[in-house]
């Protein structure tokens, strides 16, 4: 014991919170806890009731992206050996490439929320990678904040948290998501760490220390920015980059306006951007090399008919996106009634997807309500010291730019703007780098009040009751326009004096970290249901009936087809089989040539399904999803072996083989007969 109080005294503070992170990412991958809905989805779907390794909370059935696809694209990939080319689904697919599934191959050391799983088993490294995740953003954001306002460590914990457990990193939760905000904000520190040109501790005894700490830093942020790119999502990797890079340019720009050796320090802070542009270059070679070692891949997944090239149009905001900057009502997503109450389409675009929680879901934090103070902070520098504050001005220009995306017609496809790359971001997409601009801006208030002279305070107290004022107003107004989504007035009041409290005691000298405690409190309620905590992957994993009869009653040169039912369409997969039916990231052009001329039916994404009734070769039901024919004189029944499917089929080239019950559901199973 008194060993364990020597070594916690000796550890230093900077390090608490990232010892905390690591001690409860270990303790939930040796408990093999997640937030998956891939146990629940098997028991709400098939079973019918709940398992005892459900601890806490149920299945989201919008977040079909994880269990339906993400979570079984992984086990097929153990069942299979990890292979980087899976021949089990259709001709065959690179599973490097959108799946964010485990391979084996030398680019998935840019992956290390994957490494796990070629290290320990399966459900302990599906734990890891699930909440690895949050710990790298939590850690990212942490030692961001740290580079804005060091010594800060309480500070950079809440603020690492209000950013962490947000409803948009909730509902959206995968790689994609998640680690293109993480990396950001990593390159973001080692960026301006460069730039900072100080040697590291560990090479303080070195002769050549600051050179060594340079090497280091490059190499970590070369790394960092592979490991971005290769996210492969533009959607969300652009408006993080423009925040980061509109952030970092704020920030270069201020230490090349301070410096006061200005020849010395000036051409220290110039040569540092030859060492960013060189990890920046050694990044882009790294991911072309990546991209031209499965080039056939990758033009088929860019060359699809959906999604496709697009543009997206700005402007197109309705009042059902207006809940998006309203962070206070961000709790009611975990009400699926509440969530249905605003009706099934989107009012600006009737051809749009439902509405649901991951639309719908933003940060609770939204930079376009501090505005007005970090104005304020820009006139009151200027006013006393004729600097122009350049990072607040950057924080400017990027909320300018994405409020322009929201509210502006054909913003993003102007010359000017085009580069931006905007006209590819849905606006749904675009509060990634909102929420990111909302962090940044909230360390930048604080930064910025610390050194706020005294006779600038008046004009906080106004800014503060109007804050209070109009998220009281905006309460009223969604309790009465939208009274099934805010539900209870006096709870949405309750929230929305919470938020504004916090942002009010933000805005103060002394009680920022008391404000920052009501937001963390409002956000970690507003997720908290998000996710079911599930341990293991449940009997859906380990001993799948369906998966299991799959297995027995078919060898490895069979072929298979899923009938009519998502919820089973990759079942063949998961028991090591070949299928043509599931999830496919990039269409077979060869076989579905085959089966139908009508190209731009087949060459999309999609979700792949067979049926024996229906007329037309292939049959779109929506922009993911087609049904194609099953007969016996058709290329898919010439190819088919077995049939998975809920109900009963009368082809005589098929007989039963078997049929299986699961819950209140019956599944039959059909082979080729061999005059066939």
């Amino acid at each position: 014991m008194h060993k364990l109080k020597s070594l916690v005294k000796r550890v230093k503070p900077v390090w608490i919170f990232p010892i905390i992170i690591t001690v409860c990412l270990g303790a939930a991958t040796v408990g093999k806890l997640s937030g998956s809905s891939f146990g629940p989805y098997y028991d709400t779907f098939l079973t019918g009731s709940a398992t005892p390794r459900l601890i806490a909370g149920s299945t989201q059935p919008i977040r079909s992206d994880e269990w339906l696809v993400v979570t079984q694209f992984t086990i097929a990939q153990e069942k299979a050996g990890y292979p980087l080319i899976n021949h089990n689904l259709g001709s065959g697919k690179n599973m490097s490439l959108v799946t964010d599934a485990p391979y084996k191959e030398w680019s998935v050391i840019f992956k290390p929320q994957n490494l796990a799983f070629f290290a320990m088993p399966f459900e302990n490294a599906f734990a890891f990678k699930w909440w690895f995740l949050l710990a790298a953003l939590l850690l990212a954001i942490y030692f961001l904040t740290l580079r804005f306002l060091p010594d800060k460590y309480l500070t950079a914990s809440l603020i690492s948290i209000i950013g962490g457990f947000a409803p948009f990193i909730f509902w959206w939760y995968q790689s994609i998501t998640v680690l293109s905000v993480a990396w950001g904000c990593f390159a973001l520190v080692l960026a301006i760490r460069i730039v900072e040109m100080r040697s590291l501790s560990i090479f303080s005894a070195k002769k050549r220390s600051l050179l060594f700490t340079q090497i280091l830093l490059s190499s970590l942020l070369t790394y960092t920015i592979t490991a971005f790119l290769l996210l492969l999502y533009p959607a969300f990797q652009i408006p993080v980059l423009i925040v980061i890079g509109l952030i970092f340019t704020g920030w270069f720009l201020n230490a090349v306006f301070s410096t006061r050796k200005k020849s010395q320090a000036r051409r220290a802070l110039y040569k540092s951007l030859f060492m960013l542009a060189g990890s920046a270059i050694a990044a882009i070679l790294i991911v072309t090399i990546f991209l031209l070692t499965r080039l056939d891949a990758v033009k088929a997944l860019t060359q699809t008919s959906y999604p496709g090239s697009r543009v997206v149009a700005s402007g197109n905001y309705s009042s059902v996106d207006l809940l998006r900057q309203a962070g206070f009502n961000q709790y009611r997503l975990q009400d699926l009634a509440a969530v249905s109450s605003l009706g099934k389409k989107y009012e600006h675009n009737p051809k749009a997807s439902s509405i649901n929680q991951s639309e719908l879901s933003s940060y609770i934090v939204i930079p376009f309500i501090l505005l007005p103070q970090i104005i304020f902070f820009i006139w009151a520098r200027w006013r006393s010291k004729r600097k122009v504050d350049w990072l607040g001005s950057a924080i400017i220009l990027c909320n300018i730019i994405f409020m322009a995306h929201i509210f502006i017609p054909n913003f993003s496809v102007t010359v000017i703007f085009k580069p931006l790359g905007l006209y590819l971001i849905p606006i749904p997409r675009l509060q990634i780098g909102v929420g990111l601009l909302g962090i940044m801006s909230l360390i930048y208030v604080i930064k910025r009040m610390r050194i706020l002279p005294l006779k600038f305070t008046p004009y906080l107290y106004i800014y503060s009751g109007a804050i209070v004022l109009f998220y009281i107003v905006a309460a009223i107004i969604f309790s009465v326009k939208t009274s099934g989504f805010s539900g209870d007035i006096r709870v949405a009041l309750i929230a929305a004096i919470t938020l504004a409290a916090g942002l009010v005691l933000v805005a103060t000298k002394y009680r920022y970290n008391t404000g920052l405690s009501l937001i963390v409190a409002l956000s970690i309620g507003s997720v908290v249901f998000v996710q079911p905590l599930y341990s293991g992957l449940g009997v859906g994993y380990r001993d799948n009936t369906i998966v299991n009869k799959i297995a027995a009653i078919s060898d490895k040169t069979s072929v298979w087809a899923v009938a009519d039912t998502v919820v089973l369409e990759n079942y063949p997969w998961l028991a090591n089989r070949k299928t043509i039916s599931g999830v496919h990231p990039y269409p077979d052009l060869a076989f579905w040539s085959q089966v139908s001329s009508n190209k731009k039916t087949y060459n999309r994404y999609a979700h792949v399904l067979v049926s024996d009734s229906v007329q037309e070769e292939l049959a779109l039901m929506q922009p993911d999803v087609f049904i194609a024919k099953l007969s016996c004189t058709n290329h898919i029944g010439k190819t088919v072996t077995h049939v998975l499917t809920a109900h009963r089929m009368n082809l005589p080239c098929y007989q039963l083989t078997g049929e299986t019950t699961v819950g209140s559901g019956t599944y039959f199973f059909y082979k080729k007969a061999k005059q066939a």
